[in-house]
């Protein structure tokens, strides 16, 4: 599978607020959701707030490319777990990532390959790398 051949599908996302709803409905494809806001800023935070979105977004993407690019590099299927902290300031965008990868079932050199095939392909990964200076990253892999 040749990464730099494949194309990503257009991508379309609905957010709808009404007033009898305190959240914003998404939709995307027939998949309904619903995102809201921590009760400080007038939400009452009973789902996902599209910060932590955002974040969920990077780690899942991560994720899922790890698996794709662990089935190519290695024999084993490892378990990884992908943690992400952001701060952001109002008007100024995310001012720091912390990313942490919990790998394990496989070798250290072969997660660390992983990883930086991940970083490089990741569509989320380099957009929020172009937004945000710091970017802190940890890796901790507990071989088999």
């Amino acid at each position: 599978m040749r990464l730099e051949k494949m194309e990503i599908p257009k991508v379309e996302v609905t957010a709808k607020y009404t007033a009898s709803n305190p959240n914003v409905v998404l939709k995307a494809r027939s998949i309904v959701r619903e995102a809201s806001e921590l009760p400080e800023f007038g939400g009452v935070g009973n789902d996902f707030t599209p910060l932590e979105y955002m974040l969920a977004s990077l780690a899942s993407c991560e994720a899922f490319m790890f698996g794709m690019f662990a089935k190519m590099l290695s024999k084993k299927m490892p378990i990884v777990e992908i943690s992400v902290e952001g701060e952001f300031g109002i008007g100024e965008g995310v001012k720091s990532l912390r990313i942490k990868y919990h790998i394990s079932g496989i070798e250290e050199e072969t997660a660390l390959a992983i990883i930086n095939q991940v970083k490089t392909t990741c569509p989320i990964y380099n957009t929020l790398v172009k937004a945000c200076e710091k970017i802190f990253e940890e890796v901790i892999v507990k071989p088999s």
